[in-house]
């Protein structure tokens, strides 16, 4: 049966004949036609037809999904909440029959997809099994989806306010991320809301929290970690807060009672940015699992974003002097936290003596190094080096650097883009503080010297440069 119904398709759902069917669209409360097809014939959407039929004489009531059936709204006795399959059913026995609402602790609300209610109504012992549906949300509030016992086969879509006119009182919802099991299950009818201290439902900050209880008060790694955990509890916090936000303006309101609330956050100082790369500098420094384990929930936050690495370089040796002449620098060092920045399992691991930076060889021959967020020198640039993609600064000692940039600012040369306009805004700074940090994707004209973008726009993207000192003050003067 397609979504738009013609006659023969509205005789078909409500198990009568086509003549009847064409008779009762004449009835004066029979819902409106829906629109017109290609052809001109009128149709109907399915939900409206078994709304009307609901209401009818009991041939046509059964034929309709059981909340859209007539109820009195009196309260029905609360009967429990009992574990089924992983999940949490709370159930009352309404006048139309056993209803099941069905959570789930944590933050799988995928759960409750028509395919899974319709696996779990034959073990529930119900008229009628409801859920959330799969975290999705329309008009009326978050979507719910429901089955029914007797027609499993038949998945559909009730309001808030169907369920509450079934069960006599508004339906709790346990907002994920909030709904912790020993919670759900103490809940009663007229329940006030519990107070939840919102916690990512897919980022565990207990490793933070552990580093940052192991460490002394002055230690910047305990300052570090616990900055990231609360930065990631805040986060989800105000997305709690958003999402309550949304079922007090939603259409059906009335009919939801919130059984969870979040427990707000203070607002904590923001921790220094040196601080900050220090401490993470300790953390990545370290081997132990607890560190490994922190530093993976960085990268799943926001990238390592704090570290002091500000990106990730593919070197070949092959291809490369300046690589060669990088690599033949790096020393062996045992595997640290650091090393899992470039997400690939290593045949040798090395740090850079120059930067602490780490490094890896990976089994494709390759090097994968971390690019410092800013260049360790007392020097003075003395000449920028553009070969095989990647951007080199040699300082007046004679030591060669990676160029710093953020992950997703990449530098680069040869067009008109981000990428040359960020390279020409670092190196007009880096001839004046070799210790600027990698920059932002440069937005504007005006923050670098026009002289210094033509100069790398100029050189062809798969070209080769090495600008000396002189060049480059040069073309900065050609503004």
């Amino acid at each position: 049966m397609s979504d738009q119904l013609d006659t023969s398709d509205i005789a078909r759902l409500l198990n009568i004949s086509r003549s009847r069917a064409r008779w009762l669209r004449t009835d004066p409360g029979f819902p409106e036609p829906a629109g017109r097809n290609e052809t001109g014939s009128e149709y109907w959407y399915e939900t409206p037809v078994l709304r009307w039929a609901a209401g009818q004489e009991s041939s046509l009531a059964d034929q309709a999904p059981l909340l859209y059936r007539p109820a009195s709204g009196r309260p029905a006795p609360y009967l429990s909440a009992t574990a089924l399959d992983g999940h949490l059913m709370l159930s009352w026995a309404s006048e139309l029959g056993k209803v099941g609402f069905l959570h789930t602790p944590g933050p799988a609300e995928v759960s409750k997809t028509p395919r899974a209610l319709q696996r779990l109504v034959s073990l529930a012992d119900v008229a009628v099994l409801v859920g959330v549906n799969g975290g999705l949300w329309n008009m009326w509030g978050p979507e719910l989806c429901a089955v029914d016992a007797d027609r499993p086969d038949r998945p559909y879509m009730p309001r808030w306010t169907d369920v509450q006119q079934a069960i006599g009182m508004p339906v709790p919802y346990w907002i994920p991320g909030l709904n912790q099991p020993q919670k759900m299950a103490r809940w009663r009818p007229g329940s006030p809301p519990a107070v939840v201290p919102a916690r990512h439902p897919y980022l565990d900050t207990a490793p933070l929290l552990r580093l940052f209880s192991d460490e002394p008060d002055a230690s910047t790694a305990g300052q570090a970690a616990l900055a990231l955990a609360r930065e990631i509890d805040r986060r989800f916090t105000r997305e709690i807060v958003s999402e309550i936000n949304a079922i007090h303006k939603a259409m059906d309101k009335e009919a939801i009672a919130l059984a969870t609330t979040v427990d707000p956050l203070p607002r904590a100082a923001e921790l220094d940015e040196v601080i900050l790369r220090d401490g993470w500098a300790q953390i990545l420094a370290r081997t132990d699992q607890l560190a490994r384990d922190c530093v993976g929930l960085a990268l799943s936050w926001d990238g390592g974003f704090s570290f002091p690495y500000g990106d990730l370089a593919e070197l070949d040796p092959q291809r490369s002097p300046y690589a060669r002449e990088f690599i033949a620098r790096l020393q062996p060092t045992p595997a640290t936290a650091g090393h899992s920045v470039t997400e690939r399992t290593p045949v040798h691991t090395w740090s850079d003596p120059a930067t602490d930076a780490p490094a890896i060889t990976s089994d494709d021959g390759l090097v994968y190094a971390a690019v410092p967020f800013r260049i360790p020198s007392t020097g003075e640039l003395t000449e920028a080096v553009l070969h095989d993609g990647q951007v080199w600064i040699r300082t007046s000692d004679d030591t060669l650097y990676l160029a710093p940039a953020r992950s997703g600012n990449g530098l680069s040369w040869g067009y008109s883009g981000s990428g040359p306009t960020t390279l020409a805004e670092l190196l007009d700074r880096l001839l004046d503080d070799i210790t600027t940090p990698a920059l932002h994707a440069s937005t504007s004209p005006d923050d670098f010297p026009r002289g210094l973008f033509e100069l790398v726009r100029g050189i062809p993207q798969n070209g080769s440069a090495v600008l000396t000192r002189a060049q480059l003050l040069a073309a900065r003067r050609q503004d």
